[in-house]
């Protein structure tokens, strides 16, 4: 009966019939799913030497341990370009210093203000930290996704970050 808890009226109700020619959800899949890994991620133009960096070191790694496969394309781009934005947005605040002076039309020192590039890098770096969890390249993320095998430990960022 409609409006009384407990009573749905029957109008969704499968007799016991239709239950087993329907058969369970499992047996409604697709019989092949199609495969989960496609081809490689073709680089991405326009990447400068420490975006370009990122995908070469990243890529391969990810690919191999089935974490990313060519659907992932835009997202893994965005992640390289964001790490390259954050670098230089990092190198920014090593040659400018975090704060800049304001002076008053004498000349005078007002105040010290943060510079808008360390506002950049703070954003980027947030964006980066988010972007680095959806391809388990976090510690706590990792244990999400299957283990990325390790192979050589050489760091091709060699002398670029600290």
């Amino acid at each position: 009966m409609a409006g009384v808890k407990g009573r749905s009226g029957g109008h969704n109700k499968l007799t016991l019939n239709e239950m087993q020619v329907r058969g369970e959800r499992k047996s409604r899949l697709p019989k092949n799913p199609p495969d989960q890994i496609g081809d490689r991620i073709a680089k991405i133009e326009g990447l400068g030497e420490i975006g370009q960096k990122m995908f070469e070191y990243y890529e391969p790694m990810l690919y191999n341990n089935g974490t990313i496969d060519t659907t992932d394309a835009i997202a893994f781009h965005l992640l390289c370009k964001t790490y390259q934005d954050w670098y230089n947005a990092a190198q920014e605040i090593i040659e400018k210093g975090r704060y800049y002076d304001v002076f008053d039309k004498d000349g005078v020192l007002v105040e010290k203000k943060i510079g808008p590039w360390v506002k950049d890098e703070q954003q980027l770096a947030k964006q980066l930290k988010d972007l680095c969890r959806e391809f388990g390249l976090t510690p706590v993320s990792r244990s999400n996704v299957e283990k990325i095998s390790r192979g050589k430990s050489l760091n091709p960022f060699g002398g670029i970050t600290k």
